[in-house]
């Protein structure tokens, strides 16, 4: 997996274009590096897909 990784903030956002700013930190685009990372395995994307609905269920929380 193609990943750029944030001179900031060491965020790893995956993708083939270099992306305009860093998700976490804002930091903008000539701070990322080019990288490769092994696919996380089919566990890892389970736990990955139940921490993001957790997340959300969070934000609905707190928007009540």
């Amino acid at each position: 997996m193609h990943v750029w990784v944030c001179n900031g903030c060491h965020a790893e956002i995956p993708g083939e274009k270099r992306p305009d700013r860093c998700p976490l930190c804002g930091q903008g685009a000539k701070g990322f590096d080019e990288g490769e990372r092994e696919d996380p395995p089919e566990e890892d994307k389970k736990y990955s897909e139940l921490y993001r609905k957790a997340l959300e269920q969070l934000e609905e929380y707190e928007e009540g």
